[in-house]
């Protein structure tokens, strides 16, 4: 995963909602990315991070890491990056919430007895488990994450089962506030009779998707309405998932960015539709990868000669179908 937007909630929520105060730890240095101005905060391997009962340590941008991470019962660490660990242990009786992607080579990897540990992105670890407390504590929050080095006797849950894990309101808050719109993305209700974009009900959280937000369409049930972009409307999210059974419409004259990954799964549908004359064309723009296939649909007048050219970077002729007899087409 290739991202991080931060979007933090800061030490005030953390005080008013979990009683903790906040750990000032100076890192041995930093570095930003000069193309995304994320910051780097590393810690050498004399500077182990400790959390106490009842402080927080909130990271706001990547945690890099040669010591040792230990949080303590009541503590809370939260990385508004990724966190990468080369130290020798990571031992948490208290919460880490890590809002990117999870890197450790530490051969111990520990969440103990009623601490939990919540990942927004990828994970790759040399060693995780749980000791103390049979019930999940470990969350890997991304239904798309590549999961690699997790034991396969260490239990793990998704954002469905977070509740198992009785964390107070303040930490669910910076979870659906700082981590869901990013790393699950605003995902389009099942059981709405509408189906326009725009109107927050049809969201779950009753929260359009922004730019900074990753958008999932599930397939709706039986009679209820998938989502379209309307005429005139300019649309810009993270990333895109259209899951299978579903589909997206561009009306003529939507516009639709995707900045990260756009990804039509298989039975998934992205149907973009065209009509002839000015401001009657969709569109599409992707800044990042794509999976999947895009449908296009246009609407001529009969008896006419038009030229068409294709939307899509590298298309070949075989690509292009008229859809019905009785069309001609001259290459």
């Amino acid at each position: 995963m290739k991202k991080l937007y931060v979007k933090k909630l800061g030490v005030v929520l953390l005080m008013i909602g979990l009683g903790v105060s906040p750990l000032w730890l100076e890192a041995s240095s930093t570095s930003t990315d000069p193309e995304t101005g994320v910051v780097t905060y590393v810690y050498d391997a004399d500077e182990n991070i400790i959390v106490g009962n009842k402080q927080t340590l909130e990271i706001n941008g990547n945690l890099l890491t040669y010591g040792n991470i230990e949080v303590k019962n009541g503590g809370v660490l939260v990385v508004y990056g990724d966190l990468i660990s080369y130290g020798n242990s990571i031992v948490s009786n208290g919460t880490i919430i890590v809002q990117g992607d999870l890197l450790s080579t530490s051969p111990t990897a520990t969440i103990q007895n009623n601490g939990d540990l919540e990942v927004g992105g990828d994970v790759n670890v040399a060693d995780l488990d749980t000791q103390g407390n049979s019930s999940l504590r470990i969350f890997f929050l991304n239904p798309d994450a590549d999961i690699v080095g997790v034991p396969g006797t260490t239990p793990y849950g998704g954002y469905d089962e977070l509740p198992a894990a009785g964390l107070p309101d303040g930490l669910i808050s910076i979870i659906d506030n700082v981590i869901k719109p990013i790393a699950i993305g605003y995902q389009w209700k099942t059981d709405v009779s509408s189906s326009d974009w725009r109107l927050s009900v049809n969201w779950s959280g009753n929260k359009v998707p922004t730019s900074s937000t990753s958008v999932r369409i599930k397939q709706p049930g039986a009679g209820f309405m998938n989502p379209q972009i309307n005429p005139g409307d300019i649309i810009v999210v993270q990333n895109l998932t259209v899951e299978s059974g579903a589909s997206l419409t561009l009306k003529p004259g939507a516009r639709l960015t995707v900045n990260g990954k756009l990804t039509v799964a298989e039975g998934g549908s992205l149907v973009m539709e065209h009509n002839y004359g000015i401001g009657g064309m969709s569109s599409l723009v992707t800044n990042a990868g794509v999976v999947g296939k895009v449908k296009t649909k246009m609407v001529l007048p009969q008896d006419q000669w038009f030229y068409l050219g294709s939307s899509r970077k590298d298309a070949i002729f075989s690509d292009f179908s008229a859809g019905e007899d009785g069309v001609i087409i001259n290459v």
